[in-house]
């Protein structure tokens, strides 16, 4: 990967283990520094926690092995104003626990907590349930790099920097 970083943003969900998105064909063509990957959320909806724990492990293994030097952030579920339900996975909360669990032996793989990434108003949700919109995406963008920030000296990063391009901010995320 080249300077400034390249990074890849991947909305996961089960189905992307037995798709291969992650498997990029022309690999030399992609090669990232960060890649952040949202997972769960879906999965929590029509999942059991012992297939979620197994097709997430995958996912992250795939992932790993395609990309062995990028650096990557699981982003565990956001907050969603049905979160209170009972699925039959179970809790809510109990999907950041299973993905803990799913990618702890990975050691590229840093888990950031999603739920407080965006406020608990679905006013901040396009559907007022679960997708955030613009509103809620400039939160969760700010507090994902907070995140990221803080995270920097679990993961020895090599980060360079991150920019905002429509605010024009760069924040660093280590000194040189």
């Amino acid at each position: 990967a080249t300077d400034p970083i390249s990074a890849a943003l991947i909305i996961a969900d089960k189905t992307d283990v037995r798709r291969n998105r992650v498997r990029n064909k022309a690999k030399e063509n992609f090669d990232p520094d960060v890649i952040v990957v949202g997972y769960g959320t879906n999965n929590w909806t029509w999942s059991t926690k012992e297939d979620l724990t197994a097709d997430c492990n995958q996912f992250y293994k795939n992932l790993c092995a395609t990309y062995p030097d990028a650096k990557i952030f699981a982003i565990t579920p956001v907050w969603r104003k049905d979160y209170q339900d009972m699925r039959e996975f179970g809790a809510f909360e109990n999907v950041e626990k299973g993905i803990r669990e799913a990618v702890s032996d990975l050691l590229n793989v840093t888990v950031i907590r999603g739920y407080d990434l965006v406020p608990h108003d679905p006013n901040c949700f396009g559907d007022l349930v679960l997708h955030p919109n613009d509103k809620g995406f400039e939160y969760y963008i700010k507090n994902l790099i907070q995140a990221i920030i803080a995270k920097q000296s679990d993961c020895n990063s090599r980060f360079l920097k991150v920019t905002f391009l429509n605010e024009g901010v760069t924040i660093p995320l280590e000194s040189s």
